[in-house]
């Protein structure tokens, strides 16, 4: 228990604001680059017959 604790005191630990921006750029930018790359990889699948 100590062990955890001591982790949540770290500096690993993000404070809102940077909890904030992460979220941002997940929702923002990262998720719709992972949807094409998707597209992309499907269509090779399909091209591909695999």
């Amino acid at each position: 228990m100590d062990m955890i604790l001591g982790r949540d005191l770290s500096s690993h630990t993000y404070n809102l604001d940077i909890a904030n921006g992460l979220v941002e750029k997940i929702a923002g930018v990262y998720a719709s680059l992972f949807a094409d790359f998707e597209a992309k990889m499907l269509a090779i699948q399909r091209r591909d017959g695999a």
